[in-house]
């Protein structure tokens, strides 16, 4: 069962519950702490940093890009057309491939960071359910 944005699942009964309610209207079970940990974006600094470094990287690649179209529009009077956009066609495709790259380490540091998370929340569901 998908829950809608906004909803998570209660740790003590797993029903559907509303990211806004404070109470499990199922069971009673209170809900603020995990509302508060659910609100947390990546904020360990391991992954802060990686993450960053993906949009930094991608920024970059941006830059490579825009050079390449300008490298077109000055060289187009100096080198034959086709060399000048063959050119800067070349260098495009390198920043794009740069930004391909920033994008991909933002996306998989926000994977494993994921998987750390759920795997914490997992564990600690387990530990509750066994008590």
């Amino acid at each position: 069962m998908e829950n809608e944005p906004g909803e998570f699942f209660c740790t003590e009964c797993d029903k559907v519950v509303n990211k806004d309610d404070k109470v499990c209207n199922n069971c009673g079970a209170d809900l603020t702490e995990i509302v508060e940990e659910s609100d947390t974006l990546i904020d360990e600094p391991q992954f802060k940093t990686l993450h960053h470094l993906g949009g930094v990287i991608s920024f970059l690649g941006w830059i490579v890009v825009a050079l390449g179209v300008a490298s077109f529009i000055f060289m187009k009077d100096t080198f034959p057309v086709g060399t000048a956009f063959f050119g800067a066609l070349l260098i495009a495709i390198i920043g794009i491939v740069i930004v391909a790259n920033g994008q991909l380490l933002s996306c998989f540091v926000s994977i494993e960071w994921n998987t750390k998370k759920t795997n914490e929340l997992l564990t600690e569901l387990l530990e509750k359910r066994t008590d």
